[in-house]
């Protein structure tokens, strides 16, 4: 495969110089081509790499490649090549990790150049597949909820260390990237979707040290709908010393909420959105979006003497769910 790219490099310069050599002196607008690869670029033991160029600059050539490397203290020119196949071997004497650069110049007065890196480590440690758990939070989700997104949380382990964890999540072609974390602790945050159903995401570790070692986790959530509630219609008298439904004095109205099998929840698990409450038939009276939910209403005076009024309530949930409790009649007097 490293040959290959070489040789294509080597071929796309002599289609452009057949029947020329390469111009100097002559404008060339175009930095050279370049890549740098090592083999091995993980080594077990003490040894060699070799360090292999593939440079090509289509206008004027390549006059010639330099081989550094990179040290805190400044780049440190190790040899420099003018003739390719352009490479170099590189001896570890100690078990580290050691970055090379690679410059390559053009032939036009080496006014252009083009360079490219690399990282090659020896060590003692044996570079092992990664080991991934992923995990989602939360692991279930109520359609329509506040809670719109969720964490994906990967633990990568490997002798020899992680470069990054890229996470996906599956639909109905596959598995669709989500994005990369290159620093643990591996972490993205995604949304939780909108469809009642399952979904599932996946965790791809890359070695460190040896791009061809992968490690992957999967997890899935749910995502279900509300449950179902029903809701009653609560009022009384709001001012002290006021006795008796009397029009005039001034009602307290709020609700009590409650789950499929009657027991009293205060709330949908969603959450509230919006309450209203009317007076029979659809006199709205008041109404709610954010707590405390309850209103005050002044009893108007209707008729004469003892009237019959009825009061309901309407709640919505943030799911959108949409419940009206049965009606509750009080005598007033006008």
């Amino acid at each position: 495969m490293k040959l290959l790219k070489y040789l294509v490099l080597v071929c796309l310069s002599l289609i452009v110089a057949c029947g020329k050599p390469p111009t100097v002196g002559i404008p060339d607008s175009t930095p050279p081509i370049v890549t740098l690869e090592a083999a091995p670029v993980v080594l077990t033991a003490l040894g060699v790499t070799t360090l292999t160029v593939a440079a090509v600059d289509l206008e004027s050539g390549i006059a010639k490649v330099v081989f550094s490397e990179v040290k805190t203290t400044g780049n440190e020119i190790l040899s420099e090549d003018t003739t390719a196949p352009f490479t170099l071997d590189v001896t570890f004497t100690e078990f580290t990790t050691r970055n090379f650069l690679v410059t390559a110049f053009n032939r036009n007065e080496q006014t252009l150049t083009a360079k490219a890196s690399i990282a090659v480590t020896a060590t003692t440690e044996v570079p092992t597949t990664p080991v991934v758990t992923l995990v989602a939070t939360p692991d279930r989700v109520i359609v329509g909820s506040p809670i719109t997104k969720i964490t994906l949380k990967a633990k990568a382990e490997a002798i020899g260390g992680i470069k990054q964890v890229q996470f996906f999540a599956l639909d109905a072609t596959g598995f669709i990237s989500l994005g990369t974390d290159f620093d643990a602790p591996f972490e993205l945050i995604t949304s939780a979707g909108s469809q009642v159903g399952f979904q599932s995401f996946k965790a791809v570790a890359t070695h460190k040290l040896n791009a061809n070692l992968t490690g992957e986790g999967i997890t899935t959530i749910t995502r279900v709908a509300e449950k179902p509630f029903t809701a009653d219609v609560l009022f009384g008298l709001a001012i002290p010393g006021e006795i008796g439904f009397v029009a005039g004095h001034t009602l307290r109205f709020n609700f009590n909420i409650l789950d499929e099998f009657g027991q009293s929840v205060g709330s949908p698990e969603t959450g509230v959105q919006k309450v209203e409450w009317f007076q029979n038939p659809d006199t709205l009276i008041g109404s709610k979006t954010s707590a405390p939910f309850e209103i005050l209403h002044s009893l108007p005076i209707q008729g004469t003497g003892m009237t019959t009024r009825t009061y309901r309530v309407r709640i919505t949930s943030n799911a959108g769910q949409v419940v009206e409790s049965a009606p509750k009649g009080i005598q007033v007097t006008n």
